[in-house]
């Protein structure tokens, strides 16, 4: 039976912020997790997400239905290869990479997510 394709987290630069990491093995192909990360107007398998307001094209909001607005700026778009943003709310701010290297067969994600805390946290 073929694998599912891994999709872990990694850090590409040294940083003394806290950094999330996680690994999964997704059974879609890359076209159709890029399509699934980079949409936003299409969220609804998101339970957490009230609805997404598109700024421009490179800046939406995101709100809970608990109340938490958070902003995201992409700052590169490279489609099925990077997709980098910058997040921040009123808890953390942040930025996250996610990467396709190509050439590796099945399709992998690699992103880095390291955070500030707000508010003494």
């Amino acid at each position: 039976m073929p694998r599912s394709p891994i999709f872990p987290i990694f850090a590409e630069k040294q940083s003394i912020m806290p950094t999330s990491t996680f690994k999964a093995r997704l059974p879609h192909d890359a076209a159709t997790i890029w399509n699934i990360i980079t949409s936003s107007y299409d969220y609804h398998w998101r339970s957490d997400i009230a609805r997404i307001e598109k700024l421009s094209e490179h800046q939406f909001m995101e709100y809970t239905h608990s109340g938490y607005v958070t902003l995201f700026t992409i700052t590169a778009f490279q489609p099925f290869e990077r997709y980098e943003f910058d997040l921040e709310n009123e808890n953390i701010k942040g930025h996250c990479v996610v990467y396709f290297p190509k050439g590796m067969g099945k399709p992998k994600s690699y992103s880095q997510k390291p955070f500030s805390p707000r508010n003494g946290i």
